[in-house]
């Protein structure tokens, strides 16, 4: 996605410039988004649909529902409709359906190499046995790796997560696949297959989820 060409937003460039950068910012009440460029103005869905980067404040217009599928995002419009890529590059909000091929997009955080999460109980760190447990009172920093809407987090000791059984530990010479879910104000999901990661009050942490809860909410 692009506004290198104007006002409209458009998939067509293949190279990454500052016009290609977006900042999502999500409206605590209603948890839609609304997408911000580099130049300071908003997305927003025009009369026929047409999605415009053009608007210097948000309105009904300009902020969009963020559907999360794995490594990719479905967006809807206020309109009621998902936006699309049409075949000249341009962006419509005119999708019924956010699986389709045209309205299936891969996002990538770009800003936040370094990741510090803190649940219910506490932060996140590592045990001398290499257990990663949530209820630590000091925050451990863990490296993220997105690309293609895949995450990746590694530890201080250069291995990755990896689930063993009912256990996160820090000991993979391989990564493992991860999608995250940003969902409420400074927090998110972290998905591994269909289960999302789930803190317990003993300190245990596991992929056991099934969406959005105190437990599973990790702020960061």
């Amino acid at each position: 996605m692009s506004v290198r060409s104007g006002i409209e937003v458009s998939a067509n460039q293949d190279t990454i410039t500052d016009a290609e950068f977006f900042q999502v910012e999500i409206n605590k009440s209603t948890k839609q988004w609304s997408f911000r460029t580099h130049k300071d103005v908003f997305w927003s869905v025009g009369d026929d649909g047409t999605i415009n980067a053009n608007a210097s404040q948000r309105g009904p217009k300009e902020w969009f529902n963020i559907e999360w599928n794995g490594a990719k995002i479905a967006i809807k419009a206020a309109n009621g409709k998902y936006v699309s890529t049409k075949k000249n590059g341009g962006l419509n909000a005119s999708g019924s359906n956010g699986s389709d091929a045209e309205s299936a997009y891969i996002w990538e955080i770009i800003n936040r190499p370094r990741l510090v999460l803190r649940g219910e109980h506490g932060f996140l760190g590592t045990n001398p046995s290499g257990i990663v447990q949530c209820n630590k009172s000091t925050p451990e920093v863990y490296t993220l790796h997105v690309s293609g809407g895949v995450s990746h987090i590694s530890g201080s000791n250069g291995k990755y997560w990896k689930v063993n059984g009912d256990n996160i530990t820090v000991n993979g010479t391989e990564p493992t696949e991860f999608f995250l879910e940003l969902v409420e104000h400074s927090k998110m999901l972290v998905r591994c297959g269909d289960k999302y990661l789930q803190g317990f009050q003993n300190g245990n942490l596991k992929f056991s989820g099934d969406g959005a809860s105190e437990s599973t909410l990790w702020e960061y």
